[in-house]
């Protein structure tokens, strides 16, 4: 089975960029201990701080399903109710060169 590759893309609401950096920031520790979770890497935009992206790489789908359902990505939800402006994440498939 492939990998399954994960780009989230978060952008935070005017005023809230320190709240939702601080709530993504916590999700990456707890995350790397996951089971199935190969890669999980935050990273900001330099020219506008406003945006969050997670390069993730999990073992399966039910890996990566599994942590969606976790307590530390319900929690995150709930503290970044009304202060994300977009948020999407696509699953992606590497595509090698033949």
């Amino acid at each position: 089975m492939d990998p399954v590759i994960v780009i989230a893309h978060t952008q935070a609401a005017a005023g809230h960029i320190d709240t939702i950096r601080e709530a993504l920031l916590a999700l990456v520790a707890p995350t790397r201990q996951e089971a199935g979770c190969l890669r999980y890497d935050l990273h900001q935009d330099r020219a506008d701080p406003s945006h969050f992206f997670f390069h993730e790489i999990w073992a399966s789908d039910e890996a990566l399903n599994t942590h969606l359902a976790s307590p530390h990505i319900q929690a995150y939800r709930q503290i970044a109710e009304g202060k994300v402006a977009h948020r999407d994440i696509r699953r992606l498939q590497a595509l090698e060169p033949t």
